[in-house]
């Protein structure tokens, strides 16, 4: 669970694996950009992937778009909040690329890490 975090598409909840794709803050405040797989037998949650932006990048994005640290998951996720229903894995996996192209425009250094283990 993240600080301030905010779901910005997710896939069919009623399928096995049910994907999310989200935003926030972890305990270090990275901006941390992720898709999430929850398995409904097993209760697993991990992620796929993710993209971390340091507390200092993350202010000047916020910065940049005339807001606070605090209003910025927010703001990501209202930008690509598609309101797609039942998204697929692929449609996902796209959105979260173009957040990263997104970052990437705004001049955003950021790590991806592909690996299920912890957001901090």
């Amino acid at each position: 669970m993240l600080i301030l975090e905010h779901e910005i598409l997710c896939s069919d909840e009623d399928q096995i694996v049910a994907d999310y794709l989200s935003v926030g803050y972890n305990n270090a405040f990275c901006l941390v950009v992720y898709i999430e797989s929850h398995h409904a037998e097993t209760g697993d949650k991990k992620y796929t992937i993710a993209a971390f932006v340091e507390k200092e990048e993350a202010y000047s994005l916020a910065h940049r778009l005339n807001t606070s640290m605090k209003e910025l998951p927010a703001i990501i996720a209202e930008a690509f909040d598609y309101n797609i229903i039942n998204a697929s894995r692929r449609q996902i996996n796209d959105i979260f690329k173009e957040i990263v192209e997104y970052l990437q425009d705004n001049k955003c250094h950021y790590k991806i890490v592909q690996s299920p283990r912890s957001l901090d």
